[in-house]
C-alpha cells in the first residue's frame, strides 16, 4: 500500500534480497545504488555489478551520484540528525535521502547478511587470532609489558596504534574481537579525554567481561563470531545508524536477513554442522545471482571517505593525514556533538560529558638549575600549565638534564598529567617521549632537542611543534639535524627581535617562521631578608655567572670604570654568582687596584637576592651577547635603573635614557660618564627606575607572557592549529625600535 524498494549494491546481501522481493512482488520493483565519480573504475565501484543484477532481475533501477558538493550542503545536517556520535551512518543518510527523493516510503537493507552468514573477515581474524595468542596470553604480565616497552618501537614503524596490544587482547574471544572492531583500544582513551572519566566509564560499561558473557556456553567458532558481530556491531552501530539515518528522512527501513525466523533457522543449521555461507545464500533466488556477484571479493557499502569527506569539513585535511582510518572523522564528529546548541535535541544527552582534550607538551633542557634559560622554561611551565580542570587540555613536560624527583619539587610542574626527568640520558629521553600521549602541540625549549622533536613529529606522535630560542645558542648556523628541524617547525620563538633575525639568517629560517615572546618578570615574593645589605657606599650590582665561556660579560670594563672614578662616594661592585673565572676577576680587579671595591658574593638564596637588587644603586651588565637578560628585568622591577650593552637582545629590554643606558662593549669612557650622572642625581636614578618598573609591569609582565603563549598554543581547536602559528609579536614589527635604541646609545 506504499511505494517499497530495495537499497541495492554490488553485495551478496542486497542483491538476494532484492532478487527474493522482486519474486514476491506483484509488479517491477525499484532499486536504487549510490555511485562516486572517486570509486568510478575501482573495486569499490558499486554500479556496474548492480546494474547487471537489476536487469537479470528485472528491476527499476535508478543509480544516484553523490559529489563532494553534496556532502558539503548536508554536513552539518547529516551531523545534526545523529542522535549521538558515530563513525557510521552516512551512506545510509545519503541512499535515504535519495529514496525519499524518488517517492519510496519503505526500504529493504541487506543489512544482517554478514553476520548471519560469515561475511566479514572477523570470521577468520578472531579465531584465528585466540588459537595463536592464547598461550602467550596465559603468561601474567606478559602482553602489558610487551604493550609499554615495545609500543613507541611499533608507532614508529607507522603500524596501527592497536599493534601493541595484540598479546595483551589477542589471546581470548572478548580481547580478539575488541581489537578488530574498537575504533580506539581503552589504553588509548585517556589521550583523549579525561583520565578519570576514562576509568569511570571502562568500570561501568564493563566491556571485556561483556563481550566474554557473549560467547558463553557457544560451542563453533563461526556462532561465537556471530554472537559477537550481531549483538554488538550490528545492534550497537548498524541497526542504530540505519534508524537515525533514514528517519532524518521520514523513510522506514526493513531488514529481512534480522528476522526472527531466519536468524533462529540459521544459527539452528550451524549448530548442526550445516553452517550456510555467502555462496548459499547467493544461490538461493532463482535464478542464482551472476558469478560475476558470487566471486567477487568483500568490500562494503562505503563512501570515499578519506578522498574527500573530511576534506569538506574544516579542518579535516589535517586529520586525514595524521589519524588512521576514520579516526579523524570520528574527532570531526565527535567535537560537533560536543559544541551543539542547548536547543538540538541531541544535546545535553550526556551531562558533564568532557570533549576530547588537547596535549600539550614541554620538551625543556633544564629546568631546576639558576639561569636564564631555566626561569624561561620554569616561566613557560606555569603559563602552559592547566590553572584548573575546566582549562581542557592535559600538560606533559620532560626535561633532558633533570631528574624527575627534582622536576616534582616544583609546584607548577604538579599538575603535570605526565612528568619526567632524563637525568642526562639522551636515549631515555627518546625512548620515554615516544610512550608519551600523542601530543597536538610540543614546545622545544631549546635548540639542542629539536630533531627529536622532528622524528617525534614525524612517527605521528606530535602533530605541531615549536622551538623556543634564547641567546648565544641561537646566534650561529647550526648542524645540519638542527638546521633541518628549526627550518620545520611550526614556528620558532625567540625572546628577543635580535635573535630571531639572527637565526633565520644564519639558519634559512623563513620569516613567516620567527616570532618573538619576551620572558617575564617574576612579581612573586622571593622572602624578606633585612638584615642583608651589600657593600659600598654607592652600590652598583652585577648578577651573571662568572664562567670562562662567558667572559663577554663586560665585568673587566665594570672594574676599569671603577679606577677612573676614585672621588667619593666611590662607587663599588657586588658580584652575585659563581664560576671557573672568579680567581682571574679578582687578580684583574687588584691589578687595577680596585680589588677592595669588588664584593664576589658567590650564590645568594631567593630572599638575599631580592634584598641585593632592594639595596643597590644601579643594575650594570654592560654585556657583549645577552640574549634577553632576565636580570634586567628582576632589578627593573624594583624600581633600579640599569646600564646594559647596546648589543643582542639588550636594547630590547632596557629603553636608553628612559630606563638605563646602553653602551658598547670596550667603551669604558660612555661607561664612567654615565655611573657619574646616575651617582650625581638621584632624581634621575628615581625617574629611570619608575619606568623601568612600569615597563617590567606591563611589557614584560607574567599576564602578558602566559597570554601570549596561551593564545599561542591553546586557543585554536584541537588539531586545527594553521600552518604557522600566529605572529605575537613579529620581527619586522620591532626592528626599527631596536636600531633607534643601538643608534642612540
Amino acid at each position: 500500500d506504499v511505494p517499497v524498494g530495495v537499497f541495492l549494491s554490488s553485495g551478496i546481501d542486497s542483491a538476494t534480497v532484492a532478487a527474493l522481493a522482486a519474486e514476491a512482488a506483484a509488479g517491477p520493483l525499484d532499486a536504487l545504488t549510490l555511485g562516486f565519480r572517486e570509486y568510478a573504475g575501482r573495486a569499490l565501484d558499486e554500479t556496474p555489478l548492480a546494474v547487471e543484477v537489476a536487469r537479470r532481475y528485472g528491476l527499476r533501477h535508478q543509480v544516484r551520484w553523490v559529489t563532494r558538493d553534496d556532502f558539503g550542503e548536508a554536513v552539518e545536517p547529516l551531523l545534526e540528525a545523529m542522535d549521538q556520535p558515530s563513525i557510521d551512518g552516512v551512506n545510509t543518510y545519503f541512499v535515504a535521502r535519495s529514496a525519499r527523493e524518488a517517492g519510496w516510503k519503505v526500504a529493504l537493507s541487506g543489512l544482517g547478511g554478514d553476520e548471519l552468514f560469515a561475511g566479514y573477515p572477523s570470521f577468520r581474524e578472531v579465531p584465528r587470532a585466540v588459537r595463536a595468542l592464547r598461550p602467550f596470553a596465559a603468561v601474567p604480565g606478559l602482553g602489558r609489558a610487551v604493550r609499554s616497552g615495545a609500543g613507541p618501537l611499533l608507532r614508529m614503524a607507522g603500524l596501527s596504534p592497536k599493534w601493541p596490544g595484540v598479546l595483551e587482547y589477542g589471546g581470548d574471544w572478548a580481547g580478539a574481537y575488541l581489537l578488530r572492531r574498537a575504533l580506539y583500544m581503552p589504553w588509548e582513551l585517556p589521550e583523549r579525554f579525561e583520565p578519570e572519566f576514562v576509568r569511570e566509564g571502562l568500570a561501568r560499561l564493563e566491556t571485556l567481561p561483556a563481550l566474554r558473557r557473549s560467547v558463553e556456553g557457544v560451542a563453533s567458532d563461526r556462532l561465537r563470531v556471530t554472537a559477537l558481530e550481531a549483538g554488538w556491531y550490528m545492534r550497537s552501530q548498524l541497526l542504530r545508524d540505519t534508524d537515525w539515518a533514514s528517519m532524518a528522512h521520514g523513510l522506514e527501513v526493513r531488514v529481512p536477513f534480522v528476522d526472527v525466523e531466519v536468524v533462529r533457522t540459521v544459527a539452528q543449521l550451524c549448530h548442526a554442522g550445516f553452517a550456510p555461507t555467502k555462496r548459499d545464500l547467493g544461490e538461493s533466488p532463482r535464478p542464482p545471482l551472476p558469478e560475476t556477484v558470487l566471486g567477487r571479493s568483500k568490500t562494503g557499502f562505503s563512501v570515499p571517505v578519506r578522498e574527500w569527506l573530511l576534506d569538506s569539513h574544516e579542518g579535516g585535511r589535517s586529520r586525514v593525514h595524521a589519524r588512521r582510518g576514520l579516526r579523524g572523522w570520528a574527532e570531526v564528529v565527535y567535537g560537533a556533538s560536543s559544541v551543539r546548541a542547548p536547543g538540538n535535541p541531541a544535546a545535553g544527552r550526556s551531562p558533564g560529558r568532557p570533549a576530547a582534550r588537547r596535549h600539550v607538551g614541554l620538551l625543556a633542557t633544564e629546568v631546576c638549575t639558576p639561569g636564564g634559560v631555566q626561569a624561561y622554561m620554569l616561566r613557560l611551565a606555569e603559563a602552559l600549565a592547566p590553572a584548573r580542570p575546566e582549562d581542557g587540555h592535559a600538560f606533559h613536560c620532560a626535561s633532558l638534564n633533570d631528574a624527575t624527583e627534582s622536576l616534582r619539587r616544583h609546584p607548577s610542574l604538579r599538575v603535570c598529567a605526565t612528568l619526567y626527568g632524563a637525568s642526562r640520558s639522551k636515549w631515555r629521553l627518546a625512548l620515554r617521549l615516544l610512550a608519551f600521549p600523542r601530543v597536538d602541540v610540543l614546545v622545544v625549549g631549546h635548540p639542542g632537542p629539536s630533531p627529536l622533536a622532528w622524528l617525534l613529529k614525524a612517527v605521528g606522535r606530535v602533530q605541531r611543534y615549536a622551538l623556543v630560542l634564547h641567546g648565544i645558542e641561537a646566534w650561529r648556523r647550526l648542524s645540519w639535524p638542527k638546521r633541518w628541524a628549526a627550518q620545520r617547525a611550526d614556528a620558532v620563538v625567540a625572546t628577543t627581535t635580535y635573535t630571531a633575525r639572527e637565526f633565520g639568517r644564519l639558519n634559512g629560517v623563513r620569516e613567516d617562521r620567527l616570532h618573538v615572546i619576551p620572558l617575564c618578570a617574576d612579581e612573586r615574593g622571593w622572602g624578606e631578608n633585612e638584615g642583608f645589605r651589600l657593600d659600598g657606599a654607592f652600590k652598583l650590582l652585577c648578577v651573571a655567572r662568572q664562567d670562562a665561556s662567558e667572559r663577554y660579560k663586560g665585568f673587566e670594563m665594570i672594574f676599569e670604570a671603577l679606577a677612573r672614578i676614585t672621588d667619593p662616594p666611590e662607587p663599588h661592585i657586588n658580584l652575585v654568582g659563581t664560576g671557573d673565572d672568579q680567581p682571574r676577576l679578582k687578580t684583574v680587579a687588584s691589578e687595577l687596584g680596585v680589588g677592595d671595591r669588588v664584593t664576589f658574593w658567590g650564590v645568594l638564596d631567593d630572599a638575599q637576592l631580592a634584598a641585593a637588587y632592594e639595596d643597590c644603586d644601579v643594575f650594570v651588565m654592560p654585556s657583549q651577547k645577552e640574549g634577553f637578560g632576565i636580570v634586567f628585568l628582576e632589578a627593573m622591577l624594583r624600581g633600579k635603573p640599569c646600564i646594559g650593552g647596546a648589543h643582542g637582545g639588550t636594547p630590547e629590554v632596557i629603553e636608553h635614557g628612559k630606563s638605563g643606558f646602553l653602551v658598547e662593549y670596550g667603551d669604558v669612557d660612555a661607561l664612567v660618564r654615565y655611573l657619574l650622572a646616575l651617582r650625581a642625581d638621584p632624581e634621575l636614578r628615581r625617574r629611570l627606575g619608575e619606568r623601568g618598573r612600569e615597563l617590567a609591569r606591563s611589557r614584560f609582565s607574567a599576564a602578558a607572557f602566559r597570554e601570549r603563549w596561551r593564545r599561542v598554543v591553546l586557543e585554536e581547536p584541537l588539531g586545527s592549529l594553521p600552518q604557522a602559528f600566529e605572529a605575537i609579536e613579529p620581527v619586522a614589527a620591532i626592528s626599527s625600535r631596536t636600531e633607534c635604541a643601538k643608534e642612540e646609545a
